[in-house]
């Protein structure tokens, strides 16, 4: 089972937390740039890793990534072409006040799901919203969280340029353990008339 740096936790909620309603664009577009490259070195740094290591330590709190799949799928949705990279299933226990208050309880299982996303079109309405998830064991989701993911819309999602976004699902019911499956539901963005472009995709992922 591989280590791997759970930047799903850190970063996002760093972001999150440090940005307020009036930030530009341009300093959402640099943060996120930043945690892309940290994203893609630590995956690098992850094939390096011992494979029966998995316990990570980060100044947010102490977590193991119980399962890990690598290059799961790419789909185009309408104009929007996605690859599923990467998806771990993780526990653990924060310790950092600042991001407790925000979770809401110290000991969380969760799933992350890195992907990639590029467009040909920005002028389209996307959202965390079109991406749910459902578990085998009947836990479903309607979007990621809002604190433990980076932002899917449109206006961070630039034409002719591959965005690296890390999502994530709190388990409410359910434990990592009991895992052992996800389906992972694309809704096809809309027009300015809410009709849809192009057909969802549905992407089963196994652990």
């Amino acid at each position: 089972m591989k280590r791997f740096i759970l930047t799903s936790l850190v970063l996002p909620i760093l972001f999150l937390g440090a940005c307020s309603e009036g930030n530009e664009d341009e300093e959402v577009d640099q943060t996120q740039q930043e945690n892309d490259s940290v994203q893609e070195d630590e995956k690098k740094q992850t094939n390096e890793k011992d494979s029966d290591r998995t316990e990570v330590d980060t100044f947010g709190g102490d977590f193991e990534a119980v399962a890990h799949r690598e290059d799961i799928e790419k789909v185009k949705v309408g104009p929007l072409t996605i690859n599923v990279v990467v998806s771990n299933l993780v526990k653990g226990t924060i310790t950092d006040s600042f991001i407790l208050d925000n979770i809401g309880k110290e000991n969380i299982d969760y799933i992350n799901i890195g992907l990639e996303i590029d467009t040909t079109d920005e002028d389209i309405n996307f959202s965390s919203e079109h991406l749910k998830l459902t578990t085998n064991t009947g836990e479903s989701f309607e979007a990621p969280h809002d604190y433990m993911s980076d932002q899917v819309e449109m206006q961070y999602i630039k034409e002719n340029y591959t965005r690296s976004r890390m999502i994530s699902y709190l388990f409410e019911t359910s434990t990592v353990e009991e895992v052992e499956s996800v389906d992972f539901l694309i809704k096809a963005p809309t027009d300015n008339n809410g009709q849809p472009l192009g057909e969802d995709a549905e992407i089963q992922i196994d652990f």
